[in-house]
This record gives structure tokens, C-alpha cells and sequence, in this order.
């Protein structure tokens, strides 16, 4: 969450910043929401290289093409999104309508692009339950809300997982409660699930910056054509 209003294109020290979205305040206070993707220069490059292909999807997910070459000289083209939910305390219309343009992204996106979502997905969706589960790995924070089920939903049905819950960490809690310090797994790195064999690591990457923020996610891929067989 940005707190920044609008469609935003900045450049510092070679570090491209791409903003969108946000609701400015009516009262005079803190703006609420927008999100945003910041490319160091070498991913900078690769979105000029992808025509500097920027996509929204309502007012709290964005997507940006980044196009690279792997060591054989073949394209690799990725989408990296960005999105931040209503929370469990909003309408479940407007909860249900984020939901919708995370499919959205997905199916604008050919099979030919490699997509990560970055999400403040204020869903709780615990760990793999059985066999069958292709979302969620067997590794988290073993508890499950109402907004996390619907999540849940929303990736199964279109071929999405929850990166971080496929690999063991110590940690997973992104956000803990002020009231009584109990960890929650409220932010997720998404990516198709025939894709997570792209993906090498992923995990907490620091403390929040602040008691009321989330814990940063970090993911690491590999930026290759063809590759091995996927994860089981």
C-alpha cells in the first residue's frame, strides 16, 4: 500500500517506480491504498524491452512485462503484479470484485509469460489439506479465515499456488496482531502452478518496517526458456 493517488512513472538513480491506484482522503488525513512496483536498472531495462507494457486491473492490482534473455539467447517474458486486498472488514462485494481481477491478470496473460503476484491478500489460507490441493504447499502458518477460503477458490480455479508455502522456514508470519503478537500469513508471492519449478526460494526477508505493517516476502527465480520437471 502506496498512500499515493494515481498513475505515477518516476525514475531515481536508475531505479524505475511505477505507482497506481490509491483513494485520497476526504478528511484531510492519510490517503488509503495504491500499489506500486519498483525495478532495480537491470529489470528497468527488461520493461523497456518489453515495450514498457503496464496493465491495470481495477484500482489495487497493477502488472508490468518484463522481457529478459537466458543464457541460451531464448526470450523469457515475465509479469510482476502487484495487489493489495480490501480487508476481511470490507463489503464482500468489494472483497469478491479484487478477487475477480486477480483472474483477471491471470487470464490476460498468455501461458508464454511467467507471472508473479506480489499480494497484501489479508487471507489467512493455512497449509495443504490433502493430496489433491495444487495451491498450498505443507509448509506455513497452519490457520484459515473466511477471506482465505475465497482466496483459496480464486487460485485453484485458475491455476495459481502460494509460492512460500512450498518451501520450510523458520517463520512464515508476514503480519503479527498488535493485540496479542499471534503470527498470520497474510501476504503471499503467487505464481501458476506449472511455474513454481521456476521458482528457487522464498521467504520473509527482514522485520516490518513498522508494528502495523507487513514483514517483506522475498522470491527468487530462475530466468530460463525450458527447465526441469515441475515441483511434486
Amino acid at each position: 500500500e502506496t498512500w499515493i493517488v494515481g498513475d505515477h512513472d518516476d525514475t531515481y538513480h536508475g531505479y524505475r517506480l511505477l505507482m497506481h491506484g490509491g483513494v485520497p482522503s476526504n478528511n484531510g488525513g492519510r490517503n488509503k491504498g495504491g500499489v506500486g512496483v519498483m525495478l532495480n536498472p537491470a529489470a528497468a531495462e527488461a520493461f523497456v524491452n518489453g515495450g514498457c507494457d503496464v496493465r491495470h486491473f481495477g484500482n489495487r492490482l497493477m502488472a508490468v512485462v518484463l522481457k529478459w534473455q537466458d543464457g541460451r539467447g531464448h526470450d523469457v517474458k515475465q509479469v510482476v503484479a502487484a495487489g493489495y486486498a480490501p480487508t476481511s472488514a470490507a463489503p464482500a462485494a468489494e472483497r469478491g470484485a479484487f478477487l475477480d481481477n486477480l483472474g483477471d491478470c491471470e487470464t490476460d496473460f498468455g501461458q508464454d509469460h511467467e507471472l508473479y503476484i506480489s499480494v497484501d491478500a489479508n487471507a489467512a489460507m493455512g497449509t495443504r489439506s490433502d493430496s489433491i490441493d495444487r495451491v498450498l504447499g505443507p509448509h506455513g502458518v497452519d490457520h484459515t479465515n473466511t477471506a482465505g477460503s475465497d482466496l483459496h477458490s480464486k487460485l485453484a480455479m485458475h491455476g495459481l499456488c502460494a509460492v512460500a508455502t512450498f518451501f520450510e522456514k523458520p517463520q512464515y508470519g508476514t503480519w503479527f496482531s498488535i493485540r496479542n503478537g499471534k503470527p498470520f500469513q497474510i501476504d503471499h508471492w503467487l505464481v501458476r502452478r506449472q511455474d513454481l519449478r521456476r521458482v528457487t526460494d522464498c521467504g520473509l526477508a527482514g522485520p516490518a518496517v513498522a508494528s502495523d505493517h507487513p514483514r517483506p516476502l522475498r522470491l527468487k527465480s530462475k530466468v530460463a526458456w525450458a527447465l526441469a520437471r515441475p515441483r511434486p
